[in-house]
């Protein structure tokens, strides 16, 4: 959810850029009118300011090609830290919800998730002890924490969430051996 909102801004601002550079090559073009009466002077003022925007809008997209999510990347401790605080919530949510008030009670789905309380909690835990986890799996962490959230306006039902559960469990304990792996590489190469 959040890189989506990161995105988002991306695009935005994209936007703006491309924008502006529109205005300042119609800026250009308008002054080289007013500065030369001459039809030549005209048509090559708006030749360069239209190239110039065709330049800046490659450089753009350049620049976010280069900022895309890669899967495999590593994962900033934070976001490590704050994913896992969202599923050890989303633990103390399911077993404790139906006591808090109705204002406050989370949705349906994650109180029904209750028996499953303990495993949301270990995930939270396996996700603290990987050194460093690769972006890819935080996403699945949190969209199982989205899924339980909006289960309802979704349409998903329990035994979804429960099978999700199993997936994410699955991608957290194939990072160890992954780990391990990657541990004894660097050590041979020493």
């Amino acid at each position: 959810m959040g890189d989506e909102l990161a995105r988002a801004l991306e695009r935005r601002t994209l936007r703006a850029r491309q924008v502006g550079i529109a205005c300042a090559a119609a800026l250009l073009a308008v002054l080289a009118r007013h500065a030369s009466r001459d039809l030549d002077v005209t048509a090559l003022a708006a030749g360069a300011a239209v190239i110039t925007f065709v330049v800046a809008l490659a450089l753009a997209h350049l620049d976010v090609r280069e900022r895309s999510i890669d899967a495999r990347a590593v994962a900033p401790p934070r976001r490590v830290r704050t994913v896992a605080r969202s599923l050890e919530r989303l633990a103390r949510l399911a077993e404790r919800g139906a006591a808090e008030p109705r204002q406050t009670r989370p949705p349906s789905w994650v109180l029904e998730l209750a028996p499953e309380a303990g495993s949301i909690r270990e995930l939270a835990m396996l996700l603290r002890a990987r050194s460093q986890p690769p972006v890819g799996t935080l996403e699945i962490c949190d969209r199982f924490v989205f899924n339980c959230w909006n289960a309802e306006l979704r349409g998903l039902d329990q035994e979804l969430l429960r099978r999700e559960l199993g997936r994410v469990r699955f991608a957290l304990e194939l990072l160890a051996p992954l780990e391990a792996s990657e541990r004894d590489a660097a050590a041979a190469r020493r």
